[in-house]
């Protein structure tokens, strides 16, 4: 199959990444397991990003000296996971999910910015307003710092592992022992469930008394860790046409590795990559799923749910026991409203590619009934 070349826009200093989220000691692993590669042509965006990181690390231990103990102090309450691979529609559900104001979510700053948000939003908002984009480069979805975010984001910018790595050293695997956690030493297990808590805390903290609705696609493959950290969550998965996910995912890494990468990738197979990380996703997911309690799991489709949004959500609420669906519905139904002129992108997909789909995702047509 033709690789997808990766070398694209390239990232200039001023482009925000995913790195100059996380504090220096967090950069400094992530270096120092890919073996400190970086490109030429990065030199300048590393050193920006070291700047940030050590401002990061600064402002954290003041955070930490301010709030540390009343955060430690805040109480969980058991959140409702969207789960979905890339392009699945996960963020379309968690912005609906997020529209109930009996739960609460995190949002974008947060998620960037978990070191120091209780300190610096008012003022970081302020002066990092023209680095956000209106809108996201994969999919033209709105952006802003008070809307849902992915709290994978947040996990990386406290220093854990993941499978986000790949997008600095496209072609290593080592943050892919992150999707599920299962193959990663105990310790290293922990540290990744005490980051996961440790930023809930800090969001609950500024939303209390309320459950969380998180999404993170990596998520799915980390039912079996979640539902023991957290017995009573309820998991919310969504599926979409294998073709489209495909597609759109392989768009969505290579923007995405364009402006985050440290090192050239023109040569790496991004459909490659796309095709085998969603079977590694699925390995145990049906084994997981059905390990969960009744009313704790519920699966739509992204079709249903752009044609009848408020009979699918309504269906969800109900299969998960969530609260009165029709305290939220006008609500829902003025949301969608305001989308109506959006237009979901597409792409086409080569008889080649529908091949090397049929034979590595069958199973997975075949599950979700998809035909291809």
């Amino acid at each position: 199959m033709r690789a997808t070349r990766g070398g694209g826009e390239a990232s200039h200093w001023y482009v925000p990444t995913v790195w100059h989220t996380l504090t220096f000691h967090a950069l400094w692993r992530l270096l120092r397991v890919h073996g400190f590669r970086i490109g030429l042509s990065r030199l300048f965006l590393v050193a920006s990003v070291t700047f940030a990181t050590i401002a990061n690390s600064l402002l954290g231990l003041l955070q930490s000296a301010i709030y540390g103990s009343r955060l430690r102090a805040v109480n969980i309450q058991a959140p409702v996971f969207v789960l979905g691979h890339w392009r699945s529609g996960t963020t379309h559900l968690h912005e609906l999910l997020a529209l109930d104001d009996r739960l609460a979510f995190p949002t974008t700053y947060e998620v960037f910015a978990p070191h120091h948000c209780l300190l610096t939003e008012r003022i970081y908002r302020k002066l990092f307003a023209w680095l956000l984009p209106r809108k996201r480069a994969m999919d033209d979805m709105a952006v802003g710092f008070d809307r849902p975010q992915e709290d994978e984001f947040a996990l990386v910018a406290l220093g854990a592992p993941s499978p986000m790595w790949s997008l600095a050293y496209p072609g290593e695997t080592i943050g892919q022992a992150y999707l599920s956690l299962r193959d990663v030493p105990n310790r290293e297990r922990e540290h990744w469930a005490d980051t996961l808590r440790k930023f809930l805390r800090l969001v609950t903290y500024r939303h209390p008394k309320r459950s969380l609705v998180l999404k993170s696609p990596a998520h799915t493959a980390r039912i079996e860790i979640l539902s023991r950290m957290f017995p009573d969550a309820r998991f919310i998965h969504i599926v979409r046409d294998p073709c489209a996910v495909f597609a759109s995912t392989v768009h969505l890494w290579r923007k995405a590795m364009a402006v985050n990468a440290l090192v050239p990738f023109d040569d790496f197979d991004v459909e490659k990559y796309v095709l085998e990380t969603l079977p590694k996703m699925y390995e145990r997911f049906a084994e997981a799923r059905d390990a969960l309690a009744s009313g704790h799991f519920h699966q739509m489709r992204y079709e249903d749910l752009v044609q009848n949004p408020l009979a699918t959500l309504e269906e969800c609420y109900k299969a998960t026991e969530m609260d009165d669906f029709d305290m939220v519905r006008s609500r829902v139904a003025d949301y969608v409203a305001s989308l109506r002129e959006f237009r979901v992108n597409e792409y086409e997909i080569s008889q080649e590619a529908k091949i090397a789909l049929r034979d590595a995702w069958s199973a997975i047509f075949q599950t979700w009934g998809y035909t291809i």
